[in-house]
This record gives C-alpha cells, structure tokens and sequence, in this order.
C-alpha cells in the first residue's frame, strides 16, 4: 500500500478517530521506550489514516512526535473501523482482564453512538474478550460512579475491575486517595512462569485451544461467571487486597 507523508502543521492537527481511543494508549515509559527505538530503526509501520483521521497508530504517532520524526501514513480503506481496530490491538497489546472488561463496555457505547457497523451484542463481546459478565458489570458501575483518576487506573490495569468497583463505592473526594494508597502497596514477586521458549509455540497454540475449550463448556453450563470470580478472589488475597 503506497504511504504517504504530511505537513507538521498537518500532523499536529490530526485527530485520532473515536474506534481508536476505544484501546488505553501506551504509558509514559512504553511511549519513551517507542520514541527510541523509531530514533534509532526509523517508523517501521507506517500510521494508519480514515478520513483523515488516525485510525491505527495513535501511538506510533505520539512516539514520532518525541522523537521528532516525520511519520509516514497510509490510507485505510473499511467500513468497520471499529472491527478493524480490535483486530490490530489485539494483536499486539497485552491486557488483563478488567482491561478487556473495559473495552467490552467502551465497544458497546461506541456502537450505540456510531451506528452502521456490523451489530454486536453484549454476549458476543463478552465471549469474543475472555471475560465474566460480573466483570463488565464492575467495569460499567465504576463509568457510572468512579473519579476520572480511578477509570484511568482501571484503562491502563494499575487496578483491577473488583477494587475499581469497592472504590467507586466511597465519596468521589475520598477515591483519589484509597487509589492511591493501593497503588503505593508492595506488590509480591511473581513466580517464575514457563516461557513459550521453553514448552514451544506449538505446545503454545494447543494450551491456548484447550483453555478456550474449557471456557466454552463452562460457559454453556452456567459455570464460567462464579469459577472466574472465585480465581479473582484468590488473586486479590495474594496481592493483599
């Protein structure tokens, strides 16, 4: 696909496309570390444009701006922007489960303002991100009552859809606080865990099939919500939540 390049004023005037603030932009360390390396390989993929507007890239974007290179563009051509941003970031973006929780919330606010594309209901959303409807009902009741700080926290994973939730609980002035001194809690060691160089790609895939599997049948039996809550639970207790 031919890339093409714009002017500064251009490029400092673009606006990144409703689909694409769907996703939680990098972290400032993530952004720095982007920043150096087009510093030092140059843009490898070029930023992705509909309607003029950044559809694929946002940070791609931001990471030439601070290293004070001249990105490179392309033209998208979909009429599914939304679909075509979940496909991308899925594959490249590692998120937890209330982050996904989240984005389930966020795709169906989008569909609801942005009719037009291929309709999608909760329940598809919900099997298609791994994750328990009592998840995005945390998730949703945090938009409702949470401070901006806290669904900040809650995009970028510093706090899970639980604690976001049992915090957006307390009086608005009061949350920043709590958050904060949740964050400030020692975090304990994570175990050593088996790379994927050591079982092999293969064992990989066929691990990841059979979890999907498994997730499958518990979720045709009604099981999946309460075992993934209970697995929750367990993992708050260990951090010391």
């Amino acid at each position: 696909m031919e890339t093409f390049m714009l002017t500064k004023e251009e490029v400092e005037n673009l606006e990144i496309h409703p689909a694409a603030l769907i996703y939680p932009p990098m972290s400032e360390k993530e952004l720095d570390d982007l920043a150096k390396d087009i510093s030092t390989n140059g843009l490898l993929s070029p930023i992705g444009l509909l309607d003029n507007r950044v559809l694929d890239g946002r940070n791609r974007l931001e990471g030439c701006k601070r290293a004070k290179k001249r990105p490179k563009f392309i033209k998208v051509k979909t009429k599914e922007p939304l679909a075509y941003t979940r496909s991308h970031n899925k594959r490249r973006r590692h998120l937890t489960g209330s982050q996904r929780a989240r984005l389930v919330v966020k795709e169906m606010e989008y569909l609801g303002i942005y009719p037009g594309e291929r309709p999608l209901v909760e329940a598809e959303l919900i099997e298609r991100a791994g994750v328990s409807k009592r998840t995005v009902q945390r998730v949703r009741s945090v938009g409702r009552h949470g401070a901006p700080t806290l669904q900040k926290a809650l995009d970028t994973g510093a706090v899970s859809a639980k604690v976001a939730e049992q915090i957006s609980k307390l009086p608005m002035p009061q949350q920043a606080a709590v958050l904060k001194k949740h964050k400030d809690q020692p975090k304990r060691p994570k175990k050593a865990q088996m790379g994927r160089e050591t079982v092999g790609a293969q064992g990989v895939q066929e691990a990841r099939k059979s979890l999907g599997g498994l997730v499958k049948i518990l979720s045709s039996i009604g099981l999946f919500e309460p075992l993934y809550d209970h697995l929750e639970a367990i993992r708050l207790k260990l951090d010391g939540v």
